[in-house]
C-alpha cells in the first residue's frame, strides 16, 4: 500500500464505513488494537545566547503547532485528537502565550460528525503579534469498529499557522518559517492484506524557512518534498509496515549557491559571518553583544536531515523521526537547536496465528476511497508567532526588578 494512499485513508476525508445493520450489537468482546500519532512542526530545544554576553533566560522547550490523535478499541475513551499553537518554557517558566494558549480536543464515544476547531483572530498584544490560525480536533466512532466490523476513522487533528519566527528583528530572524505552515495526525481502523488493521500517520507542511537574514541576505531552506511517517500493525510483522517520505530540502544563500540535501543522515555545514549573525542579533536591541568578537569567523549553521528510528514486531509497531534538524555552533558553544517536523507513530494489533486469508479480502476497508491527500486544514490560515526575543526581554526585567521576599 503506497503511503499517499495510507494517508488518505488515516488523516484524509474517509467516513466511517458501516458493516450491515445485523452486525450491529456482535461486539462484546472488543479486540485490542490501538494508534498513537503525534506532529510538530517545530521545536526549539536549546536557544542560549549567553556564550555571546547577553544575560537573558535560556529556552529549554519551544513546541510550535502540536497534532495528536489516539485510539484504541477496549478503553474507555476510543478515540481522541487534539490539537494546539504552541507549548512553551523559557528556563523553566510558563510564557503567557495569551490566545495562542488556546487547545481542541475531542474524544469518542460517542462519535462526532463535526470537529472542534478554535480560530486566533489577529491582535497585537505587544509581546506577541498574533494574525489567524487554525486547531481542527476529531473524534469518530462506532461500535463494531472494536471488533474490525467497521472501518474508517478514529480521531484526525491538524494545526495550522502562516508564519513563525524565532528572535525577529530589524535585520531579520534567526529564523523564519513561512508560507501555510501546518501538522497533522490521525488514526484509524483499516484493511490490509486481508487483515485488519490499526493504523497511524503524521505528517507537517512547510514551504520555506529563511535564516539569519531577510530577503537575499538570509539562508533559504526550501522544501520541496515534505515528510510523513505512518505505521500499521495487523499483528503479524511480516505484513506490517512503517513507511517514511523524507524531505527534500533546497538550500540557496549568499555564497554557497544552490545546493540539494535528501535522505536519511545527510548533513551539510553552512559558514555563517559573524556580520551575518551581528546583523539579526542588534536588530533586536538587545544592547552591546560582546561575544561575537570572540567568536571570529567560527559559526557555522548545520542542517541534518533526521534518521527514522523503527520496531517491527508481530504485535507492535512504532516509529519516530526528526526530519529536520537546524543548529547554530559556535566555538566551544551551541547557540540554537531547532527541529522541524518532530514524527511519532505508533500501532498495535492482537498477535495472529492463523494463515493469512487471501488478500482479496472483500471486506469495506478493502475498498476504501483514494481522494488524495486532504487533511481539511482551511486555505490561507495562519499566525504571525511569537515574537520570542521580547519574551526573553521581558522575563530578564522580571528577574532583575521583582522585588525580593524579606
Amino acid at each position: 500500500m503506497r503511503l499517499l494512499t495510507v494517508v488518505t485513508v488515516v488523516l484524509g476525508s474517509v467516513p466511517v464505513i458501516a458493516a450491515p445493520a445485523s452486525a450491529a450489537g456482535m461486539c462484546d468482546r472488543p479486540s485490542s488494537f490501538t494508534a498513537q500519532a503525534q506532529a510538530d512542526l517545530l521545536k526549539v530545544g536549546l536557544l542560549d545566547l549567553r556564550p555571546l554576553g547577553l544575560n537573558l533566560p535560556q529556552v529549554v522547550g519551544l513546541t510550535l503547532a502540536s497534532s495528536r490523535a489516539g485510539m484504541a478499541t477496549d478503553a474507555a475513551v476510543r478515540s481522541n485528537a487534539s490539537a494546539q499553537y504552541i507549548d512553551a518554557a523559557v528556563a523553566g517558566l510558563k510564557l503567557p502565550a495569551g490566545p495562542l494558549e488556546a487547545r481542541v480536543a475531542q474524544q469518542a464515544p460517542p462519535t462526532h460528525q463535526d470537529a472542534v476547531r478554535n480560530n486566533a483572530l489577529s491582535v497585537d498584544l505587544g509581546l506577541a503579534k498574533v494574525g489567524t490560525g487554525d486547531l481542527m480536533a476529531h473524534a469518530e466512532w462506532a461500535e463494531g469498529m472494536a471488533c474490525g466490523m467497521q472501518l474508517g476513522r478514529a480521531g484526525s487533528s491538524s494545526a495550522a499557522i502562516l508564519e513563525a519566527t524565532v528572535l525577529p528583528g530589524s535585520g531579520g530572524a534567526m529564523v523564519k518559517a513561512s508560507r501555510n505552515l501546518s501538522s497533522q495526525a490521525g488514526t484509524a481502523i483499516l484493511a490490509r492484506k486481508g487483515h485488519i488493521a490499526a493504523a497511524a500517520g503524521a505528517g507537517v507542511g512547510l514551504a520555506k524557512l529563511e535564516l539569519f537574514g531577510a530577503g537575499a541576505a538570509a539562508v533559504t531552506v526550501r522544501v520541496v518534498e515534505p515528510p510523513q511517517l505512518m505505521a500499521i500493525a495487523t499483528g503479524r510483522k511480516e505484513t506490517s509496515l512503517v513507511e517514511y517520505k523524507a524531505p527534500l530540502l533546497e538550500i540557496s544563500g549568499p555564497g554557497i549557491g544552490t545546493r540539494q540535501l535528501s535522505g536519511m543522515g545527510q548533513t551539510i555545514d553552512l559558514p555563517l559571518p559573524t556580520t551575518a549573525l551581528g546583523t539579526v542579533l542588534n536588530g533586536l536591541s538587545l544592547g552591546q553583544v560582546a561575544g561575537l568578537t570572540q567568536l571570529g569567523e567560527a559559526t557555522t549553521v548545520r542542517l541534518t536531515i533526521g534518521n527514522l528510528e523503527q520496531q517491527i514486531t508481530d504485535g507492535k509497531v512504532s516509529a519516530s523521526a526528526a526530519s529536520l534538524r537546524l543548529q547554530l555552533l559556535a566555538t566551544g558553544a551551541s547557540l540554537l537547536d531547532l527541529s522541524v517536523g518532530l514524527l511519532q507513530v505508533s500501532a498495535s494489533a492482537p498477535q495472529l496465528t492463523d494463515p493469512a486469508p487471501p488478500s482479496d479480502c472483500g471486506t469495506p476497508g478493502c475498498k476504501l476511497p483514494v481522494t488524495g491527500l486532504n487533511v481539511g486544514l482551511a486555505a490561507g490560515v495562519g499566525i504571525l508567532l511569537f515574537i520570542i526575543g521580547r519574551f526573553l526581554l521581558v522575563l530578564a526585567g522580571r528577574r532583575t526588578s521583582a522585588p525580593r521576599r524579606p
